[in-house]
C-alpha cells in the first residue's frame, strides 16, 4: 500500500471523528444552560465554541489531505517515439534509451516535473494535512474535557 493511501485512510477516519463530535457538540448546550453561576456558564459556552472551532479546523485539514492532486505521468507518446527512434538506429545506442527513460522518470530539470518527484511531493502534502488535523484535534479534546469538568462543578455548586 502506498504511503499516500495510508495517509488518506487515516484522514478519512479523522474526518469521521470530527464530524461525529461536531454533530454531537450542540447536545452539551442544554446542560450548560442549566448551570446556575453565570461566570461558569460563560466559560462553558466559551469552551464549547472553542472545541467546535478546533474540530472544524481539524476537519478542514483532513479534507485538504483527501483532496485530489495532480500527478505528472510519463508521456506514452514520447516513450513510443524514443523507442521507434532506438529501433531505427539499431542496437548501437542502448545507453541513450536508458538515459532518456531515467531523465523522464527521475532527473527532470525541476523536481515538480518528474513523475516520481510529484508522487513524493503529493505524499508530503497529504502527510502535512494529516499532521495538522491531528494537532488540531487534541486542543478540541481538551476543551471537551473542560466542558465536562465545568458541568460537574456547576452541578455541585
Amino acid at each position: 500500500m502506498r504511503r499516500t493511501e495510508v495517509f488518506e485512510r487515516r484522514s478519512s477516519q479523522l474526518l469521521t471523528f470530527c464530524g461525529v463530535v461536531i454533530v454531537l457538540l450542540p447536545t452539551t448546550l442544554d446542560p450548560i444552560s442549566k448551570i446556575n453561576t453565570v461566570p461558569l456558564r460563560n466559560v462553558s459556552y466559551g469552551c464549547a465554541l472553542s472545541a467546535a472551532l478546533f474540530f472544524v479546523a481539524a476537519a478542514g485539514c483532513a479534507l485538504n489531505a483527501l483532496r485530489r492532486r495532480w500527478v505528472r505521468e510519463v508521456s506514452v507518446a514520447a516513450v513510443r517515439d524514443k523507442w521507434d527512434e532506438y529501433l531505427k538506429e539499431g542496437a548501437g545506442a542502448p545507453g541513450h534509451i536508458v538515459a532518456y527513460f531515467t531523465e523522464m522518470l527521475l532527473m527532470r530539470r525541476h523536481p515538480e516535473e518528474s513523475p516520481i518527484g510529484t508522487l513524493s511531493m503529493d505524499a508530503k502534502k497529504v502527510a502535512k494535512g494529516l499532521l495538522w488535523s491531528m494537532r488540531l484535534i487534541f486542543p478540541g479534546l481538551i476543551f471537551l474535557v473542560a466542558i465536562l469538568t465545568l458541568l460537574i462543578v456547576g452541578r455541585l455548586m
